[in-house]
């Protein structure tokens, strides 16, 4: 039977990458090259290489863990697209370039292997800040102070004029660093808490609340990630209750392979169709390409331009003033490749690793990384594994996307972490 699933693992793998290949010179370089999507061919024995950079780390990975479930996300939305971009898109690979694949590839090996680690002790904290009632006072607090800061500007506006709310909101929360902290702790930690924690022990006042931050959070802040979230929620409630949950890597990685392969079908067939285009783009380009795109927009920057050895997080540069540069590191990068006004937000390896020291800041992020995934093993040994992804989705989007410290602090991934600690069996 573990063979079995061992091929599923493998055969998915291989096919993912074959079909991220085809999505990658078929719509990716020549509809988005003037994004950055360049495509250069390489021979044969690069070709092997980049296979096997983008292969192995599925050899190490095991089923079961928190830490495997962030790192298959890892793997397969933001590694191997940083691998083909690393490999197609100069025209020459020099030996830098190989060095920071190698770096990414142990990295990513690394994130695998924490869940082979064993756990022998329950780790539990006891703060009453962590009661499942006290967090459903909070939320209902925070709840009402986000209500009452957009009083006058709430608003059900449809996804066309999502971004119109937005910018008009944006004043109050950039003028208030408090009210952008609850803004942000309401999303990845609140909402997720009542709903996950509502639904699992079938606890309606905590589903409502969560619904009911879903909605504030939209109304004022255009947030359509929490109208979206009960959705998501209902979906991994229908997985674990089929046992997908438990062959989660071969589902998810067979599902995209598929998916890919339909919209870049319906592309070929309807290239004039705008919704297909649209899709197209979200999916591919977005969502599975811009992670490595990213990555190596960093790269190309600074190594012309000065690190900021984490004076990018904002606790290091309140002690230090060392920050190098006049905006924020997204806004740096997006002006520097693309517009001013793009803030091209990046993954811990771009961030806490390209951006922060160089070939030195990654091997520094695969640390990071690694010493995260191996406290949420710690903390949610022996816990309900469904209440503690249904709390971390948030979070790998955040990882996937900004620096390891962002997500631990401003992102509230530290709440997430200490309620996990604070929960009963």
């Amino acid at each position: 039977m573990k063979n079995k699933k061992n091929y599923h693992i493998y055969f998915s793998t291989i096919l993912y990458i074959i079909v991220y290949y085809y999505a990658y010179t078929a719509f990716l370089n020549p509809i988005f090259k003037y994004a950055g999507f360049e495509f250069y061919d390489k021979n044969l024995a690069q070709y092997m290489l980049i296979f096997l950079l983008c292969f192995i780390p599925s050899l190490f990975y095991r089923e079961g863990k928190i830490s495997s479930f962030i790192a298959l996300f890892i793997y397969i939305i933001l590694y191997i697209p940083i691998i083909f971009s690393f490999s197609f898109t100069p025209q020459e690979i020099d030996t830098r370039n190989y060095l920071l694949q190698f770096i990414f590839f142990m990295g990513m090996i690394s994130f695998f292997y924490v869940a082979k680690i064993p756990t022998k002790n329950e780790f539990t904290l006891s703060s009453i800040l962590f009661r499942p009632d006290i967090i459903l006072f909070f939320s209902v607090l925070l709840s009402v102070v986000t209500l009452v800061a957009y009083r006058n500007n709430l608003k059900f506006a449809s996804f066309e004029d999502i971004y119109d709310l937005r910018e008009q909101n944006s004043a109050i929360a950039s003028g208030n660093a408090f009210l952008a902290y609850i803004n942000v702790w309401l999303t990845n930690f609140y909402m997720p808490y009542c709903l996950a924690y509502g639904i699992i022990n079938k606890k309606r006042l905590f589903i409502y609340c969560g619904l009911a931050i879903a909605m504030i959070l939209y109304v004022s802040s255009g947030a359509k990630i929490a109208i979206l979230f009960p959705l998501v929620y209902l979906f991994f409630i229908f997985l674990a209750k089929r046992n997908i949950i438990e062959k989660f890597y071969p589902f998810i990685v067979y599902s995209l392979a598929f998916f890919t392969v339909l919209f870049l079908i319906l592309f070929s067939v309807y290239p004039e169709n705008t919704n297909i285009f649209w899709v197209n783009s979200v999916v591919l380009a977005r969502t599975l390409g811009n992670g490595g795109l990213l990555t190596y927009w960093y790269d190309l920057f600074f190594q012309n331009n000065p690190y900021t050895y984490y004076s990018h997080i904002n606790f290091v540069n309140l002690l230090t003033g060392a920050y190098p540069y006049d905006r924020e590191l997204g806004l740096v990068i997006g002006g520097a490749f693309w517009d001013p006004k793009l803030n091209a937000n990046a993954s811990f390896w771009a961030t806490d690793g390209i951006a922060a020291a160089g070939m030195l800041g990654c091997i520094l992020a695969n640390l990071f990384m690694l010493l995260v995934l191996r406290i949420l093993d710690v903390v949610s040994y022996k816990k309900n594994k469904l209440f503690v992804i249904l709390l971390f989705l948030p979070f790998i989007s955040m990882f996937l996307n900004t620096s390891i410290f962002t997500a631990l602090l401003s992102g509230g991934a530290f709440l997430s972490i200490l309620s996990i600690a604070n929960l009963k069996k």
